[in-house]
């Protein structure tokens, strides 16, 4: 049985919110806006981890943060301008925000924000999304 620290069991018991993107040097910052969509305004969406796979290196900067008119970062991954010398094994970037996730601002969305050239690979985030306990509260009894 799982436990209140284990990730699925946070995805299980509210709405699991989980997204895999290939990204490409061709997506514009506006195609990587609202990665990870909330169901309204009403719910809160948390993120647990996010793993990046880089194909290409280009030496910038991903910042994740939510779609919030003051935005609130999360998470920063700085590549590399060349690939490691890892001789044949790849390379992942992980933001492990723990079971219980990071919450966005209320009613906002997960962006991805990239400064210098976009790198290509692959993006997996995982989190979930829950009405507040005050939302829910006010929602009931109006």
């Amino acid at each position: 049985m799982a436990g209140a620290g284990d990730y699925v069991y946070y995805q299980r018991t509210y709405e699991r919110k989980i997204v895999d993107r290939v990204i490409t040097a061709l997506d514009a910052t506006s195609t990587l806006a609202n990665l990870l969509t909330v169901r309204n305004a009403f719910y809160e969406l948390r993120i647990q981890k996010i793993l990046f796979t880089p194909t290409t290196y280009t030496g910038a900067t991903l910042t994740f943060q939510d779609t919030a008119a003051t935005p609130v970062p999360i998470g920063v991954v700085t590549l590399p301008a060349s690939a490691p010398n890892t001789a044949g094994q790849t390379s992942q970037y992980l933001i492990d925000l723990g079971p219980l996730g990071f919450p966005l601002t209320l009613g906002q969305s997960l962006s991805l924000i990239v400064t210098g050239v976009t790198p290509a690979g692959v993006l997996h985030i995982e989190g979930y999304q829950k009405l507040p306990y005050g939302a829910a509260v006010s929602l009931v009894n109006s």
